[in-house]
């Protein structure tokens, strides 16, 4: 390594590719290839050698150059700390000093990586099909799966919810503070769920909250049924829209004053939307009709603040820590990428919860611990980027695994039956007796 009378340099590099792993935009970078462009063989060149598919030296990337890099200064920093007991030398010092610096640097970039392909896993998830019929709460209502078949206005409805379940798929808000994910039915395009995460700024920080979304019949004509799920088993009101009962009350469904469903015109969207910007606000308390006149008294803003220290409680109980523990299966890699994602900006606003003034915060610290504890089990980065992100391909492994598990137990069976070459026919079936004794011992369990 020519690092005498450059480290300046390397530093400045070192700065550029911390600042690449420390923003999401830019992490994309470590995957561009890294080749330098002096050594791509030239496309007639490689066409002239039968490889003409070929103009490059290698598909190495960024973070593989950067990882074989930091190999290059691991056996450096060995030679150079012997020369440094040897001689003294200060050269050798400060090329060490880089060295261990750029150790440390290559193991930020490559967590950071890892992190970023569990993010880009989780987003599969963002709109995703999924088997939601054994526990969504409207299935009984949706009836069978040719009920709604047939006829100008079904052919028409499934038409409009294929259109708008298309936009979806693109058009739902996804961005570190808040977010909406939406699984819908393999089957029943009608029926869907949505898993909504409120803004930290919110007495529901941190938190997911669950919604079962079904499309009537008469859909567009008529607003979607929802049903809210983030309930505590029903003990739980989180906010005057939102009550235990898991009862929705917004003006787009029709279920709450203001600019109701427009037939044809309203889509799912702007009910998702609608939850996530006007009913997990920073202040719900003001929701409760009337209610909004008190904002600018003291009376009514001391209400509002221990209306949220309330919420709080509740989040971290069955928002947070309930997530934490018993995810939705349809969204359990998602919770988790999000959880890791803002696990020091959730322990940061917990913090901010318990040490806010006022009143007693009773359990809250009791759920702050436990949610600390589940924190520090979560799986790794790397982990995470390499599970399934959808039900679909945990069922492609599962069986793609019990696949190479039957081959194995094929090949013993096989094996017995073959006489083994050199040997007398009576030693060889001798040996097949044997190994059939041992009933398929030495298969192999791979799962």
């Amino acid at each position: 390594m020519d690092v005498g009378g450059r480290q300046a340099l390397y530093r400045e590099a070192m700065t550029l590719l911390r600042l690449i792993g420390s923003c999401t935009d830019l992490l994309p970078l470590l995957q561009l290839p890294a080749d330098d462009p002096r050594d791509a063989t030239p496309p007639a060149a490689a066409a002239a050698a039968g490889n003409p598919g070929s103009s490059s030296s290698s598909n190495s990337t960024l973070l593989s150059a950067l990882q074989r890099l930091d190999q290059q200064a691991r056996l450096f920093q060995k030679s150079a700390q012997q020369l440094m007991q040897d001689e003294g030398d200060e050269e050798c010092t400060a090329a060490v000093c880089l060295a261990l610096d750029l150790s440390g640097l290559v193991a930020d970039v490559a967590d950071a990586d890892a992190m970023f392909n569990a993010t880009l896993a989780a987003e599969k998830g963002l709109f995703i099909e999924a088997d939601l019929a054994g526990s969504h709460y409207f299935i009984s209502k949706a009836g069978g799966k040719g009920k709604a078949a047939g006829g100008e206005v079904m052919r028409k409805r499934l038409r409009r919810i294929t259109e708008e379940l298309g936009a979806l798929s693109t058009s739902l808000p996804l961005n570190a503070d808040s977010s909406i994910l939406l699984a819908v039915d393999a089957q029943r395009m009608d029926v869907l769920r949505a898993l909504l995460l409120p803004h930290p700024d919110t007495p529901y920080g941190g938190g997911a909250f669950l919604f079962d979304i079904l499309l009537p019949d008469e859909y567009p004509d008529k607003p979607p049924m929802v049903q809210f799920l983030t309930t505590g088993g029903g003990k739980v009101r989180f906010n005057p829209n939102l009550y235990n009962c898991g009862k929705v009350c917004l003006s787009l469904l029709g279920t709450w004053q203001g600019p109701s469903w427009e037939p044809g015109v309203s889509t799912l969207l702007q009910v998702l939307v609608s939850l996530q910007s006007m009913v997990f606000v920073p202040d719900p308390f003001y929701n409760e009709p009337g209610y909004e006149s008190y904002a600018k008294s003291a009376r009514g803003q001391q209400q509002a603040a221990d209306y949220n220290k309330d919420l709080r409680t509740q989040t971290a109980k069955f928002a947070i820590l309930e997530a934490l523990r018993s995810p939705d299966p349809i969204f359990k890699q998602a919770l988790q990428v999000h959880f890791l994602l803002k696990s020091k900006a959730l322990t940061d606003m917990l913090q901010r919860w318990l040490t806010d003034p006022g009143r007693e915060q009773g359990q809250l610290g009791e759920h702050v611990k436990q949610i600390r504890a589940e924190l520090a089990k979560l799986p790794s980065p790397a982990a995470l980027a390499a599970a399934p992100a959808t039900a679909a391909e945990a069922a492609q492994q599962q069986q793609h695994r019990q696949e190479q598990q039957q081959q194995q137990q094929e090949r013993p069976s096989r094996r017995r039956k073959q006489d083994l070459p050199g040997r007398h026919p009576a030693a060889a079936a001798a040996a097949a007796a044997a190994c059939e004794a041992q009933d398929g011992s030495d298969v192999i369990d791979l799962t």
